[in-house]
């Protein structure tokens, strides 16, 4: 609470174009007390505070901050009630809650934020709508988003809105559009997780070496102190050319997963976005009939490999990972119909893994025009799976294999 009530104090006071001094001598305080209490290092004595409060105009609770206190329950309150909804397919429920919200908190532009982006979820029907129809159902999430363009300064609020309103220009089709708010994002090696892996990189290398990389050279620093630009660089060089043992140190796992974890994370996105980035290529290129001496085969290899790397745990990344496996097995069905077998049961097998939720809600989801789910994301990825199989010619010379009739049965669900 005193970190709230140090941010509100200075929030008045430059609203009200005081300097510290001069609010010091309103209350009849020194100037180091205000000091103290706007960089919270003190707590005002609760017999200032109605005095505070006055003056600025405000209420003692306001000066506390207990309304941010009770907004920020709400929000939590409303996060886990999102939850619960979602699988209760209540999604009318869903909405009214954060407009409900939103109106009540006009300047909270992390739940201005979350209503705006629940309108521009709204799937009903929402690709049989010509372009224009599409932008006017989306116009209400346009309006919320734009506003708080204008107003918000936080910029991890801000890349977000951008992200929503490229995704809705993409999905009516102005290009333009969706690349002018994708190209206002951070560049990919700009992100978050990319700058947590170098830091944590750099960070095992000090813990690793005893504390700095000159340790882990075996260079003691007064070597260095009476040395110029040249002969440092010189010794440093030659220290690190210079194969010697080192003393055997027991680390801590903890510490040492740490740093691992900081690695996988940016490295499974990498893997993932490469992934898709590759198979879209191969997409294009099988399209347009643009393959250079096997280039089109050794890109679908390429995409295989990278979809193993992002594979870890999760059943729902097998979904992912068999698209490789497929157009693997697409690709050997004209020259090696063994390795295609192989490919086609194991994409066939990987499609098999994905999660078979009856609640589970996507961009796969049918809602009829009253809000209610026809078919689940689950029950339409199952059915795209078995009409990739079933329906692909491309497969007639091995569909009667029993390792291929196997598989297809646990597709199925019939084993």
């Amino acid at each position: 609470m005193s970190i709230t009530i140090s941010e509100n104090l200075k929030k008045l006071r430059r609203a009200s174009d005081l300097t510290q001094e001069e609010l010091a001598e309103i209350i009849g305080v020194s100037p180091q007390t205000v000091s103290k209490w706007e960089r919270g290092e003190n707590f005002p004595d609760i017999t200032f505070l109605p005095a505070l409060a006055n003056y600025f105009e405000v209420t003692v609770d306001d000066l506390l901050g207990m309304a941010e206190i009770r907004d920020a329950k709400r929000v939590a309150d409303a996060e886990a009630r999102h939850m619960t909804l979602s699988l209760d397919q209540k999604f009318d429920e869903i909405t009214e809650m954060w407009r409900e919200l939103a109106r009540d908190m006009p300047h909270n532009y992390e739940v201005q934020l979350r209503y705006a982006t629940q309108l521009a979820q709204d799937q009903v029907g929402q690709f049989s709508f010509t372009p224009e129809d599409y932008l006017a159902r989306k116009q209400p999430a346009i309006t919320i988003f734009e506003h708080i363009l204008e107003k918000c300064t936080d910029d991890g609020i801000r890349n977000r809105v951008y992200s929503q309103l490229s995704t809705i220009y993409n999905n009516c089709g102005d290009a333009e559009k969706a690349y002018a708010y994708a190209d206002r994002l951070p560049e990919f090696l700009q992100c978050r997780e990319n700058l947590r892996m170098n830091i944590a990189q750099l960070e095992a290398s000090r813990y690793q070496s005893g504390g700095s990389v000159l340790n882990g050279l075996g260079i003691d620093p007064d070597e260095l102190k009476d040395l110029d630009e040249d002969a440092k660089r010189a010794l440093v060089m030659k220290k690190f050319l210079t194969p010697r043992e080192r003393e055997p140190i027991e680390y801590d796992p903890e510490v040492v997963e740490g740093f691992l974890n900081e690695i996988r994370q940016p490295m499974r996105q990498y893997a993932s976005h490469a992934g898709i980035a590759l198979r879209n290529l191969v997409t294009f290129k099988s399209m347009f009939g643009v393959d250079r001496g096997g280039e089109y085969l050794e890109m679908l290899k390429t995409s295989m490999v990278i979809s193993e790397i992002m594979m870890w745990d999760e059943p729902q990344d097998a979904d992912r990972h068999s698209g490789s496996y497929f157009n693997l097995a697409q690709e050997y069905m004209k020259t090696d119909h063994a390795a295609a077998l192989d490919y086609a049961v194991k994409a066939i097998e990987d499609m098999a893994k994905f999660p078979r939720l009856d609640t589970q809600i996507g961009s796969g989801t049918t809602i009829d025009e009253d809000g209610h789910v026809v078919r689940t994301e689950s029950e339409t990825i199952r059915e795209m799976h078995l009409r990739m199989f079933d329906g692909n010619e491309v497969f007639d010379p091995i569909r009667n294999d029993p390792r291929f009739v196997a598989a297809m049965a646990k597709l199925r669900g019939e084993v």
